[in-house]
């Protein structure tokens, strides 16, 4: 999954992904950068909600991963 923030002088903070239980599944923090390439392979078909965070908002998404 590609990531990439909108306004480019933005830097992404962190992404979360939550299966439909609310468990977290993938974290990465830190990422100060204005994209991100995230390795979804390990997770299994079906929606997930991904919340994205840079330092002047948050935004949830709705993921769905499709048999690999």
């Amino acid at each position: 999954v590609s990531i990439k923030h909108g306004h480019p002088q933005e830097l992404l903070e962190s992404v979360s992904i939550y299966d439909l239980t609310g468990k977290m599944v993938i974290q990465v923090l830190d990422i100060k950068q204005n994209e991100l390439e995230l390795n979804t392979s390990n997770l299994k078909a079906g929606n997930y909600l991904m919340k994205i965070k840079s330092r002047n908002q948050e935004n949830d998404f709705t993921l769905t991963i499709s048999s690999h």
